[in-house]
């Protein structure tokens, strides 16, 4: 079993996001589109689903794109949501609030592969390196 110290470093996904905004795909071209579809799409569907009327601020990826900007720009991968909503959505993928994201999670577990019996955790208990055997 490691130890408090040793758990706490679980490497860090390589991330496109080092980039500036704009050559993430971000830049005036995304904007004058995300003002149309906000203007064609109004409220925030996950609010709407909870019966809530909610102004959308945000435009979403339905499925995150990661950098592939077929996916980026495919409309139908578009969804209009609140600045809450957004967050909740962004966080629980991306790996806000301390949760490890899918990326971090695979390359961690393929770097310690040799150790067994991983268990990083999932969002509900925030889990934690356990179980690794030498």
């Amino acid at each position: 079993m490691y130890t408090p110290t040793e758990q706490r470093h679980i490497p860090k996904a390589p991330s496109y996001r080092r980039l500036s905004a704009a050559r993430q795909g971000y830049g005036r071209r995304w904007q004058e589109a995300r003002k149309h579809f906000l203007r064609n799409n109004p409220l925030c569907v996950v609010c709407k689903r909870e019966g809530v009327t909610t102004l959308a601020t945000h435009v979403d990826h339905i499925k995150p794109h990661r950098g592939d900007m077929k996916l980026f720009w495919n409309r139908n991968n578009w969804q209009p949501l609140c600045a809450s909503c957004h967050s909740n959505k962004t966080n629980r993928e991306d790996g806000g609030f301390g949760n490890i994201t899918a990326v971090a999670k695979a390359i961690f577990n393929k770097k310690y592969k040799a150790f067994g019996n991983i268990y990083l955790g999932d969002n509900n208990t925030g889990g934690g390196i356990q179980n690794l055997k030498r």
